[in-house]
């Protein structure tokens, strides 16, 4: 399969990554703070232990789509700003997120599994809850790094709209912000971090959509 064959592929990849990760994230509905006391966040796993395996296994299954969405995008990249740089930077960005985001998910799983009893009584819950969602911040930071380095490499070569590069700027910022989750349970941290991750699905859909249209319309540059 040739770039532009392959890079179109991606595509359809990127957007299946956004609905996997949208229905991951909604499945569970709305799940509370880490700040709350720890009998609400040890009845929320109980009222809901079915949901929450289901999303933490789509969540899992999402970065299957995001690696093969990535693996084009390496390439697009590389191609559009002669080097590899920047290329290396968004794959590492992947490998963060991902690795992040699957601990997170295997950590809610395994509590809904073992119940409140298996998982230390409501405060074993409650550290629980907070490790996995303090991951998101680990998340933000391979967020960060992959839109950053796509956006840099667009506003670099022009291989997307520029207008998009600079989407992508904002939408790495919000998530570097987003990040501080991991050391903090401030309400406004967790909602900014929660915007980021908006931010990044629109994103990502919009780059995808372009990856698909753009081999179509303009063929493989080699």
């Amino acid at each position: 399969m040739d770039d532009a064959k392959w890079e179109r592929a991606a595509g359809w990849g990127g957007i299946v990554f956004v609905v996997l990760a949208l229905a991951s994230v909604f499945l569970v509905g709305s799940p509370p703070m880490t700040s709350d006391p720890a009998r609400e966040i040890a009845d929320f796993f109980v009222d809901n232990d079915d949901a929450i395996r289901q999303s933490a296994f789509v969540g899992i299954l999402a970065t299957i789509p995001l690696v093969w969405w990535g693996a084009a995008m390496y390439r697009t990249v590389e191609r559009a700003t002669g080097n590899a740089r920047l290329s290396v930077m968004a794959a590492i960005g992947i490998a963060i997120g991902a690795v992040a985001s699957c601990i997170a998910s295997v950590v809610y799983a395994v509590v809904a599994m073992l119940g409140v009893t298996g998982s230390g009584g409501v405060t074993g819950v409650k550290f629980f809850y907070v490790l996995g969602t303090n991951m998101n911040g680990v998340v933000g930071i391979g967020t960060a790094l992959l839109v950053g380095a796509v956006s840099a490499g667009i506003l670099r070569s022009g291989m997307m709209a520029r207008a998009l590069g600079w989407f992508g700027a904002l939408v790495a910022l919000v998530a570097l912000v987003g990040s501080l989750i991991s050391v903090s349970g401030n309400e406004a941290v967790m909602a900014i971090s929660f915007v980021s991750f908006l931010l990044f699905m629109v994103w990502i859909l919009i780059v995808s959509v372009l990856m698909i249209r753009r081999p179509a319309e303009a063929g493989a540059v080699t």
